[in-house]
Order: C-alpha cells, then sequence, then structure tokens
C-alpha cells in the first residue's frame, strides 16, 4: 500500500477567509501527494517501479479532476494530510487525500483526486502507465472517499454572475497551464460578492488545458436544490474547458472549536 503523510503550518491568510481556507486544501493535497512518497514502503524488487512511477506524476501527470469535502471553516495553527494511492487504471491514477489536526484525531477534509499520465511531448494525449499490474498492488480501496456532485439541471440552474479575465503566468504552474489550485478561486470570483459562504465541497473538472494570456470568461449558475449548487463553467472562445461545481458548509458539520 502507498501511503504517507506530511504536516503544514496554517497561516492567517488561509483561515480567515472561505476562499482562503478552500484554496488551503487544493495547494495542501497537491504538494502533499509528490512529497509524501517519500516516505513510501514499497518491496525492495518495486522500489525501481515506484520511483518511475513518482517522476511519471511529476513530470507527465495532468489532473482530470479534483473533489474535496471540508468540514470545518476552522482549520486551526496545524494539519496533516494523509494520502493513499486509491485507484490505477490503464492511463490514470487516483489519489485519496484526508487532512487532519495536528493531534490526528479529528477529520477536517477529504480530497479525491484522478490524474492522467500524458505523452512528454504535448502533455495532451493519454498514454498507458508502465508496469500498471505491479503498481495496483499497492493500492488502498478502502481510504476516504468524498461524495459527487449531480451535474447543473439546465432547467433549474439560474445565472447569477459571469467575468472576463486574462489569464496571468502567475496562476500557472511548470507544465505551463493554470494550477489546478486555482480553479475554484476563480469560481469564487464570479459569485455576488454578498453571498459567498463558507465551503462544505467543491469538485473541479479539467477538460482542456488553459493557457497564459489566453481570455477566459467565467460563469456561475445557482441550482434551485435543498442544499444550493453553484456551477462555475470556464470558457476558451466559447469552449467549455472546465466547470466547477461549490456547496456551502452545512451549519451541523461547523465546529469552530479546533
Amino acid at each position: 500500500m502507498v501511503k504517507g503523510k506530511m504536516r503544514f503550518r496554517v497561516n492567517w491568510v488561509e483561515n480567515s477567509t472561505p476562499w482562503g481556507v478552500l484554496g488551503a486544501v487544493f495547494r495542501w493535497c497537491d504538494t502533499a501527494g509528490l512529497a509524501a512518497y517519500n516516505e513510501v514502503e514499497a518491496k525492495e524488487e518495486d522500489k525501481a517501479l515506484v520511483k518511475e512511477w513518482v517522476e511519471m506524476w511529476d513530470g507527465n501527470g495532468v489532473m482530470r479532476n479534483n473533489s474535496c469535502e471540508i468540514y470545518t471553516n476552522n482549520m486551526g495553527k496545524e494539519v496533516w494530510v494523509e494520502t493513499c494511492l486509491s485507484k490505477v487504471g490503464r492511463t490514470s491514477w487516483g489519489v485519496s487525500f484526508e487532512i487532519f489536526n495536528v493531534s490526528m484525531e479529528k477529520t477536517l477534509a477529504r480530497m479525491d483526486t484522478t490524474i492522467v499520465h500524458v505523452d512528454a511531448k504535448t502533455h495532451s494525449r493519454s498514454v498507458p502507465i508502465p508496469q500498471v499490474e505491479k503498481l495496483r498492488k499497492y493500492v488502498n480501496s478502502t481510504g476516504p472517499k468524498t461524495n459527487p456532485h449531480p451535474p447543473r439541471d439546465p432547467s433549474t440552474a439560474v445565472s447569477r454572475k459571469a467575468f472576463t479575465t486574462k489569464v496571468r503566468v502567475t496562476d500557472c504552474d511548470s507544465l505551463g497551464h493554470i494550477n489546478n489550485a486555482v480553479y475554484p478561486l476563480l469560481a469564487l470570483e464570479s459569485f455576488p460578492t454578498d453571498i459567498i459562504p463558507p465551503i462544505g465541497s467543491c469538485k473541479v473538472e479539467y477538460i482542456k488545458q488553459i493557457l497564459p494570456e489566453e481570455t477566459l470568461q467565467v460563469q456561475t449558475f445557482l441550482s434551485n436544490t435543498p442544499t444550493p449548487l453553484y456551477t462555475s463553467e470556464f470558457r476558451v472562445d466559447g469552449e467549455l474547458v472546465a466547470t466547477c461545481v461549490t456547496a456551502p458548509l452545512q451549519a451541523g458539520t461547523m465546529d469552530s472549536k479546533l
């Protein structure tokens, strides 16, 4: 089983606003996902396999989706992020994350990520994972799971706000496209400023890479459901390139005493 954990200090900005908490959860998981594998406990004959997989993730892994659940609006002063390999397909793999308070007694958030192995030249074409059968024996099928959001219902969703922005170079990572943690923050930018609640869940689907200097249109819809769902659609020249669905934190799950 591939599993590890990493500790983070929570700064004031990350704990002071709904977008600070949401952005921090994405960044912590993005960082811990690879760094935690320094503690991989693999059989001696498979150490080369695990090293190859980590290098594959670091250089040729593109995220397809992220789905997180957040159970509190107060992350405390420090957190632990525990991560495990949750699934392995022919060209993609999944990683599950669980964020704990510093004493490891309480779960603060969870995230599931799907990553696609792509060609090294264009980072746009999926290619098979090497030695996939060996890698599958390290899957932890009992790891934490998040619940998916339903798709937006066009008949009940009401457009709330739209804006256009240029993709900044500082929003992009070393692969030359917008980093996965930027999408949910851009989604919140399209919320009316008087209704940004603490976020209880968020799912981002990455459909196509968005590059620096491209003009990005972001539009958010509010679905008339028992739990309000805000669906943000990202478009470049009218083409849908990503979606982000967020829901507010339910009052019963908030714990401000961590």
